[in-house]
């Protein structure tokens, strides 16, 4: 497989949490069912790449990476 963490990277954004970065990602068809896909402990959205375009096929895909982990800020004191 081609893709990489940085291609997965390009095409998310972030939004502020409690004061934190979190990134997320979002595609798909605006009619299609949505499909929230939350990673796992201690992973990352990454983990959703080998199925997305799958999945892509009969959802809108949304999904982001939980503080700590992935792309999202890792700050290292947080409640």
């Amino acid at each position: 497989m081609t893709h990489t963490t940085h291609a997965w990277k390009a095409k998310g954004k972030y939004f502020t949490y409690r004061g934190q970065n979190i990134f997320w990602r979002e595609e798909g068809r605006e009619d299609a069912p949505i499909l929230l896909l939350i990673h796992g402990f201690p992973t990352a959205s990454w983990d959703w790449e080998p199925v997305w375009a799958d999945l892509l096929k009969r959802y809108r895909l949304l999904t982001l990476d939980m503080v700590g982990f992935g792309f999202s800020d890792k700050p290292r004191n947080y409640a």
